[in-house]
């Protein structure tokens, strides 16, 4: 029952959009949450979605769009240098077992 009214919004929503061309950025909102439905997407790349699409926005406000720029790019820039922190850490890790088997050996 679910699967049968999923296809009817779906139909309806296609239709609508349509016959009203000048929602170009909400037709690429809704095919995009007719693809997959947000829950099952991960949040850093969604987001990343978000900004292309918006930028896509006739009616955008360039304050807004650049606030989530530099807050995806804070955020990537963090993940990044969690990941040199993480991988250097490692190895300093296996190097300091290594040395400490010497010292007991």
């Amino acid at each position: 029952m679910l699967e049968n009214t999923r296809e009817l919004v779906t139909k309806l929503l296609k239709q609508c959009l349509k016959e009203n061309n000048d929602h170009q950025y909400l037709w690429i909102l809704v095919d995009h949450a007719l693809e997959l439905p947000l829950h099952w997407r991960m949040p850093r790349l969604e987001a990343r979605w978000f900004i292309e699409a918006y930028e896509k926005n006739k009616d955008k406000n360039p304050i807004i769009l650049e606030l989530a720029i530099l807050d995806y790019n804070i955020v990537q820039s963090i993940h990044q240098e969690d990941l040199r922190y993480v991988s250097t850490g490692g190895k300093n890790l296996v190097l300091a077992k290594g040395l400490a088997l010497l010292e007991i050996g």
